[in-house]
């Protein structure tokens, strides 16, 4: 059994080899874009139709609502699938709870469909929302951008990783998974993901019986579905994904903030992967011994490295033998700059509309009209079939 996480059922765009002849491939794996209504009209006449949405069954894509869990920035949410596969294609999300949220959120899984996949999701949202869903597209900004980078025949631990200018770095394992390392902290602008998966392209992930399990994680319950997958019939390979939150920062004309990113730069941005440091396997042993001698006691006898070790050894700085060890151990894995050449054939797998969109500034007005919504969708609430534990024995006792 294996985390059905770690199993790949899509394909990516081919961009050559690394240094070390891994055959790699790039993507977009997750485009999260926020926008704003401009005036009551056009908030009223998308969201009412949103709010509908799920009222029939459609041909190619089932719709359904969500409950957005807590403390969660959005009131509510509308999921998109493809019937054909399953996956979840969009997430919209809207009436958010503070003030300055945007009004609107489109969180969209490229990786799901080709370019002409995309652009016949979006002109199908934008037949049943209105010309106004064109608007919100083309004033969006980007809140969360992650990039897939696949290095085939590679695992997690044929090296040692880095990331420049950061000293956060997090392990990870799940029950029936395979393993993986975050670099960077998650809030930050860049952070980077590395854990392997197996590439099974070549099956139905509709057909294959998901079995659900719960597991704890950090503490947390949480349910997780595995699959009966032998991994030797199948080419594994590591993923480095490069997460992006682009932040808001200085004024712009009108006096509003600058978005880090809007949709229409998505083809300028800077590579994600300068940042990440790969190091050569033979770093593990030349620190462990550098660090034994330079912490060891200056005695031999064995009370002054009895008090070596409850002292937990002296706290000092790296000596310069210690980086130079390090940095005589970092190797190219692959070339960084010719890996980012390849980043406008990802963006062309958004589709025509997304790439064709030109931003539009908010006038002082616009930028005043509240994104809040009252939804007149009613949630069906969840019946439990449990039975209800007393509230207490005072109110129960008999007089």
């Amino acid at each position: 059994m294996l985390n059905i996480k770690n199993v790949e059922f899509n394909d990516s765009l081919e961009i050559g080899t690394s240094n070390f002849e891994h055959m790699m491939k790039l993507r977009i794996d997750k485009l999260a874009l926020v926008s704003r209504f401009f005036n009551e009209e056009e908030k009223l006449s998308v969201l009412n139709r949103l709010d509908k949405l799920d009222e029939r069954e459609w041909k190619n894509y089932k719709v359904e609502r969500k409950t957005p869990k807590r403390l969660h920035p959005y009131n509510n949410a509308v999921c998109i699938f493809s019937k054909k596969s399953g996956s979840m294609l969009v997430r919209i999300e809207y009436s958010p709870i503070a003030e300055g949220t945007g009004g609107i959120r489109f969180d969209i899984r490229p990786q799901q469909l080709s370019g002409k996949g995309v652009t016949r999701l979006l002109k199908w949202l934008g037949d049943r929302l209105g010309s106004t869903f064109f608007l919100l597209l083309a004033r969006a900004w980007v809140t969360q951008l992650d990039v897939a980078l696949d290095l085939y025949g590679c695992k997690l631990n044929d090296y040692v990783w880095g990331l420049h200018g950061s000293s956060v770095s997090e392990s990870y394992e799940n029950k029936m998974g395979l393993p993986g390392l975050r670099l960077g902290s998650p809030r930050a602008i860049n952070s980077i993901l590395l854990y392997e998966k197996v590439d099974a392209k070549e099956l139905n992930k509709t057909d294959l019986v998901q079995v659900g399990k719960y597991i704890t994680e950090k503490g947390r319950r949480k349910k997780e579905f595995f699959i009966k997958i032998n991994e030797e019939e199948h080419a594994g390979f590591l993923r480095i994904e490069a997460k992006i939150q682009p932040e808001s920062s200085g004024k712009g004309i009108r006096g509003q903030k600058v978005k880090g990113l809007m949709q229409d730069n998505l083809r300028s941005l800077m590579s994600p992967f300068l940042r990440l440091k790969v190091y050569s396997k033979a770093l593990e042993g030349q620190l462990k011994n550098a660090l034994f001698m330079h912490n060891r006691p200056d005695s031999n006898s064995v009370a002054a490295w009895v008090r070596h070790i409850r002292e937990g050894g002296p706290k000092t700085r790296l000596s310069r033998k210690v980086k130079n060890i390090i940095e005589d151990n970092e190797i190219e894995l692959f070339d960084k700059y010719d890996v980012w050449t390849h980043w406008d054939g990802c963006v062309a797998k958004l589709g025509d509309i997304i790439g064709n969109l030109s931003a539009a500034l908010p006038t002082k007005a616009q930028l005043e009209v509240s994104q809040k919504y009252q939804s007149t969708k009613r949630r069906k609430r969840k019946v439990s079939l449990e039975p209800q534990r007393p509230l207490g024995r005072e109110r129960h006792k008999v007089k």
